[in-house]
């Protein structure tokens, strides 16, 4: 009975040993994933802020290109004549909205070298006159820049000052591109004004705010227009 008696007792200390180090043990596990736990969450939040930092790099360096872009436009969208005047270059299709994509309706005036149409809406120049040359009015890239230069060059009360300027391709390369902007004369044409009941001249000079039936130019005034020109 006393051998039974240790051997209980014994067994009783090797139970509690094993109940102590299994304790010991999932106490242990519990740390470890904590540990693990807290591990994972702080790798979560640097990586975290990395891609916060990522995106404000990426940010800023997408508004530094945006500005350096608008600075090259900017700075490629004033021409500086020899005679030292800056004409803005404009865009074909700016000019193509801003005249109704050449609208009959828009139709001012022309001759052997194009059509002039009334333009609004074109940024910082209210109305004006868009003459579109012809294509094959055109001669080489050269005697078109020697033109520009004449006429950006030209001062005189009875020339219209050269504002811009586009000459780039029309969408799909249908049509030139050549245009020539120049301030909007609201009294109408010289040919609309001395025959005002030739055919469309009426719609013409209403599109420049001209009444339908103007008054007749007077002899003096003719006579002043034929010496001045």
């Amino acid at each position: 009975q006393g051998e039974r008696g240790g051997m209980l007792h014994s067994a009783r200390i090797e139970v509690e040993e094993a109940r102590r180090v299994r304790k010991a043990a999932e106490t242990g596990r519990a740390g470890m994933l904590r540990d693990a736990v807290a591990t994972l969450v702080a790798a979560q939040q640097a990586a975290a802020r990395i891609v916060e930092a990522a995106e404000r790099e990426c940010v800023a360096a997408q508004a530094a290109a945006q500005a350096g872009a608008d600075a090259a436009v900017a700075a490629a969208a004033v021409v500086v004549l020899a005679s030292g005047r800056q004409v803005r270059v404009l865009f074909y299709g700016e000019l193509e909205a801003a005249t109704e994509g050449f609208s009959i309706d828009r139709r001012i005036g022309g001759g052997g070298f194009g059509n002039v149409y009334k333009a609004v809406g074109l940024q910082g120049m209210g109305e004006c006159a868009v003459k579109r040359l012809e294509e094959r009015s055109m001669q080489g890239q050269r005697e078109f820049l020697q033109e520009l230069q004449m006429l950006g060059g030209c001062r005189h009360k009875n020339l219209l000052t050269l504002l811009a300027f586009s000459a780039d391709r029309a969408p799909g390369g249908a049509g030139g591109g050549v245009c020539l902007v120049s301030p909007l004369m609201h009294g109408g044409s010289l040919d609309d004004r001395l025959f005002p009941l030739a055919n469309g001249a009426s719609a013409r000079l209403a599109l420049l705010g001209v009444p339908p039936q103007p008054a007749p130019l007077a002899w003096n005034v003719r006579l002043r227009i034929g010496v001045e020109i």
